[in-house]
């Protein structure tokens, strides 16, 4: 891996940025490549989590190659040893969960049984759990696709503990133009879908979409979401689950100019520390799509209040199209990918130990760049400083571990 201040050097020699002393380097290997020709990966179709046995996790789907069709294929490994297959299950990965008790696949299903006498519908927003033994459950069904919120508002988050899973995800509501949370779970309700109580008051105007769940050290959910104020900003929100209920909503931002393309909402609680990230726009402007710049809301009394800022990158270079978050006791992980515009994306992996300035290390000539898209898929943290840091680029996968 080479560090920030070395490649920055080959682009603008007259610049010296001081930066802590590198990290250990990452081993990369490969962990799935396209079984079609013209198959992409792409920002969003891969998704891991580690389970209880500390392997990680996922399933992906590719992009753009006629032969792939819409086909669901499964990975898991750790180190340098992966193995990946297809499923039978077919439709676009939206989140994954993992425990000890298998994976958790929160997904839009393409192929959606008959329920009663009617016709089933064109797609359906569904949970099935992958089983040790590579069964899978009978999917669940959560939502048609004819209600959701539109792709770019976020098709859901999910989070597992303990053989019991909770989804949130963005539908339409009886007011144009105005998306509401839904919820289920299998923690508190038995898995029946139903209308997220809203922690905040609402008004017809508003759009609640693009919401992030993470597991706190309690045992309950934290939920981080967009809601749309005037002049097409965004408000980031935080609540606190206890037991199916909300509490009060914290502003983490206010009137923030979101990257309507790659919002890279994400949230992670430890103990009683909570990190959020998302993209804004790069140059301010509302509705802005493409690349924008990562940011990282901090709190350290449990999300009352934040801090805000962003983890550095190249000069004249800025955030690509993800971000997602990792953290211990005393450090925040970051992966998120950077270009300058020209230059293919580079995927890239941020340390901050504790009150330090932030590492910033981009991953070597193993994974090659792409002018497709390369961009972080996971994060995991297995603890005493190790990662692995799933990257995409072009039609593969690879995991980098340190």
């Amino acid at each position: 891996m080479k560090k920030i201040a070395l490649f920055s050097a080959l682009t603008l020699a007259v610049v010296a940025i001081p930066v802590p002393a590198a990290a250990a380097a990452a081993t990369v290997v490969p962990v799935l490549t396209a079984p079609c020709a013209g198959g992409l990966l792409v920002p969003g179709s891969a998704h891991a989590d580690k389970g209880g046995d500390g392997k990680v996790r996922g399933f992906t789907t590719f992009e753009y190659g006629p032969g792939c069709g819409d086909a669901i294929t499964f990975f898991e490994g750790s180190g340098s040893s992966w193995a990946s297959g297809q499923t039978a299950l077919h439709g676009k990965v939206i989140d994954v969960a993992a425990d000890s008790t298998g994976t958790y696949l929160l997904y839009l299903n393409t192929a959606p049984p008959q329920r009663g006498s009617g016709p089933p519908p064109d797609a359906e927003l569904a949970v099935t759990k992958r089983l040790h033994d590579g069964t899978f459950t009978h999917p669940h069904w959560l939502a048609d696709v004819g209600s959701l919120a539109p792709s770019w508002a976020g098709r859901g988050s999910i989070i597992a503990s303990g053989g019991r899973w909770f989804a949130v995800w963005p539908q339409t509501s009886s007011v144009p133009g105005r998306y509401v949370l839904h919820q289920a779970d299998a923690m508190w309700d038995g898995g029946d879908p139903g209308e997220f109580a809203h922690p905040a008051p609402t008004t017809p105007v508003a759009a609640d979409t693009n919401p992030a769940l993470a597991m706190g050290a309690d045992g309950q959910p934290r939920l981080f979401w967009q809601r749309s104020v005037a002049g097409g900003r965004k408000d980031l929100l935080l609540a606190q689950g206890a037991y199916g209920a909300w509490q009060p909503a914290t502003r983490v931002a206010g009137a923030v100019a979101i990257n309507s393309s790659y919002p890279a909402m994400d949230v992670v609680a430890t103990g009683t520390r909570i990190f959020t990230t998302w993209t804004t726009t790069f140059d301010g402007d509302v509705g802005g799509s493409g690349d924008g710049r990562v940011m990282v809301g901090s709190s350290a009394d449990n999300g009352v209040t934040f801090t805000l800022s962003p983890p550095p990158v190249m000069p004249d270079h800025h955030a690509g199209n993800s971000a997602i978050l990792r953290a211990s006791s005393s450090s925040l992980l970051a992966a998120f990918s950077t270009t300058d515009g020209g230059e293919p994306k580079r995927p890239n992996l941020g340390v901050k130990l504790g009150s330090r300035p932030w590492t910033v290390d981009e991953a070597g000539p193993s994974v090659p760049a792409s002018i497709d898209s390369v961009g972080a898929a996971a994060l995991i943290h297995h603890g005493q400083g190790r990662t692995t840091t799933l990257i995409h680029s072009g039609d593969r996968l690879y995991a980098a571990t340190r």
